[in-house]
């Protein structure tokens, strides 16, 4: 297992829908939020706004930090930090087809209906304030 990596992911949330994407190179768990890895000249939140540009095509007015998850996949272990973004400035495009194959509005219980990774159920229980398992703030 190699060093620990570390991640930015946003939880784009509208009327109580969370907008999230469909990675083509996930098999398990494919419906995921934006987000990735956090470059070595990145802090998190810089880290999460650059993931939606490249992702999504917005510039979020304001994101707000929700907690931390750890976990063991890809031969290593990673950190990922979440945020909050309930207002942005674009309009959300797939802008990485090779990567993505579309986004979609859920409902929280839509979400693990659809094979959300427990991540993203992580994420909306941490912002709802449930804090269980192994996102914490």
């Amino acid at each position: 297992m190699s060093g620990v990596k570390y991640y930015s992911s946003v939880a784009i949330r509208v009327r109580g829908r969370y907008l999230t994407m469909f990675h083509t190179q996930k098999n398990e768990h494919p419906w995921r939020f934006p987000g990735g890895k956090i470059e070595s000249t990145e802090n998190t939140e810089s880290a999460a706004i650059r993931e939606l540009k490249e992702e999504l095509n917005i510039v979020p007015v304001g994101l707000q930090f929700i907690g931390h998850y750890q976990t063991d996949v890809d031969k290593g272990e990673w950190i990922g930090s979440f945020f909050l973004c309930t207002e942005w400035n674009g309009k959300p495009t797939i802008m990485e087809p090779e990567k993505h194959d579309g986004w979609q509005w859920f409902t929280p219980s839509g979400l693990l209906l659809m094979g959300a990774d427990p991540e993203a159920k992580a994420a909306i229980d941490a912002e709802r304030g449930i804090i269980y398992g192994e996102l914490k703030s």
